[in-house]
C-alpha cells in the first residue's frame, strides 16, 4: 500500500558502494520482506566511490527493513520524519 502521511513515514540512510547491482539488491530486499519504498533517493560521491541511498518507508516496517539491510552487511541509519 501507498504512504500518503508524511508522519508515518521513516528515512533510512544506506551507504553503499558504487557497484553495479547494488541499488537493485536493495530493492529486491525491500520487496522480499514486504517493505514499500515510498520514495528513494541516490546521492553518489564519485571521488569516493561510493554513495547513499536514501529511502522513505513507513514507520510500522522501519525496523524489519533495517534488520535485513544489517543481515546483509549494510550500515543503516534511520530518522522518523516527523
Amino acid at each position: 500500500s501507498r504512504v500518503v502521511h508524511p508522519e508515518s513515514l521513516t528515512e533510512v540512510r544506506i551507504p553503499i558502494p558504487d557497484r553495479t547491482g547494488t541499488a537493485a539488491e536493495l530493492f529486491v530486499l525491500a520487496a522480499d520482506l514486504e517493505v514499500d519504498i515510498a520514495n528513494f533517493e541516490i546521492v553518489h560521491y564519485a571521488e569516493r566511490n561510493r554513495g547513499v541511498l536514501v529511502a522513505l518507508v513507513d514507520r510500522r516496517h522501519a525496523e524489519l527493513f533495517r534488520g535485513g539491510l544489517i543481515a546483509r552487511g549494510f550500515h543503516p541509519s534511520m530518522q522518523d520524519l516527523t
